[in-house]
């Protein structure tokens, strides 16, 4: 993966890298997840399910940043993925290669209707 330049100090790359790079949607949606199977007594998921739910949740909020131009704006979060574009480009095709493999996995493997075959 490529390296992350900023201009900040340490611990605020660390929290843009977070903020910014949207895993912190990915961490909520995989908590809120937990806390409605749990307040709803139901089992907990398998871990392929939230590592599937993060990964589509960073992906869907990171596409729209994805795209933007070079042009700097007052934006930090625009500047961000600006001056990030490579590693966001990448970490899209990571989390879109993620996504096609558990979609293969659950429609081969755990599909009830292949298992006959």
């Amino acid at each position: 993966m490529a390296v992350i330049h900023s201009h900040s100090k340490p611990g605020n790359r660390l929290i843009e890298f977070i903020f910014f790079g949207n895993y912190f949607y990915g961490i909520c949606a995989v908590a809120l997840s937990i806390e409605a199977s749990l307040q709803q007594h139901f089992p907990i998921n398998d871990i392929h399910f939230y590592i599937l739910l993060f990964s589509a949740t960073t992906l869907y909020y990171t596409k729209a940043y994805i795209s933007e131009s070079d042009a700097t704006t007052d934006n930090p979060r625009t500047n961000w993925y600006i001056s990030n574009r490579r590693f966001a480009f990448f970490s899209q095709i990571l989390f879109t290669i993620i996504i096609a493999g558990y979609a293969v996995y659950f429609w081969f493997f755990r599909n009830e209707f292949f298992r006959d075959f």
